[in-house]
């Protein structure tokens, strides 16, 4: 956790010192083309490194204002009068950008608590059978850590490992999906030993992934009971 944080202020910081160089250059040579455009690439990773429009709005104000000073300290030539107006532009579409980013990530954190709320669990297998990708609600679920599962770790998991698609269907029928298999239940041990059943909806995806969605039935097969004993 810590190198993790050490990685991403340090990452930070250097794009902040790039930046300022890159800016600088732009306004000691009056917004020449050549680099605006270098400031407008610069401004552009910004759209990926800040997680915050509150900073982005900073940066962008920061930018802005200095670049107002220098256009107005004197008169530009005309190519380079352009180039101002393109930077304020491409400011104003990154801030576009990153509010668009932003309410994606928020929306797939939400689906996430929901998955989690509903106790609904989705996995995707490539064509090769790894595990690409594991809901968070597996733990809520299961019991299982989400990142112990992926690749090969669903299959080495004998709780686990028969209670969706097999691998083998997978890698011998790629692509193909039998009416046995889109609806499916299925019944697996938690990692605390109790019994969980499952009703799978499957389906393989444009790419030729295999992806299952798993809602939690556990109440209707043992009514009375969140989970009932092995």
């Amino acid at each position: 956790m810590g190198s993790s944080l050490l990685i991403a202020y340090l990452s930070f910081s250097v794009y902040l010192l790039t930046l300022g160089y890159v800016l600088a250059f732009a306004l000691v040579n009056r917004f020449d083309q050549s680099a605006v455009v270098i400031l407008i690439l610069t401004m552009g990773a910004s759209t990926v490194i800040i997680n915050s429009l509150a900073y982005y709005g900073v940066q962008s104000a920061i930018v802005a204002l200095a670049s107002l000073l220098v256009f107005a300290s004197a008169p530009l030539p005309p190519e380079n009068t352009v180039s101002f107006f393109v930077l304020l532009f491409a400011l104003g579409v990154f801030a576009i950008v990153i509010i668009v980013r932003l309410k994606l990530v928020s929306s797939v954190k939400h689906s996430y608590a929901n998955l989690e709320r509903l106790q609904v669990l989705s996995i995707v297998a490539n064509r090769r059978g790894e595990i690409i990708f594991i809901s968070p609600s597996v733990e809520a679920l299961l019991g299982y850590d989400p990142k112990t599962l992926t690749k090969n770790g669903w299959w080495q998991t004998g709780n686990l490992s028969k209670g969706w698609i097999s691998r083998e269907h997978i890698l011998n029928y790629p692509n193909i999906i039998t009416a046995e298999l889109i609806s499916m239940e299925s019944s697996m041990t938690t990692r605390d030993g109790n019994k969980k059943w499952l009703s799978w909806a499957n389906s393989v995806l444009p790419n030729g992934n295999y992806m299952g969605v798993a809602h939690d039935i556990t109440r209707y097969k043992n009514p009375g009971s969140q989970a009932a004993g092995s």
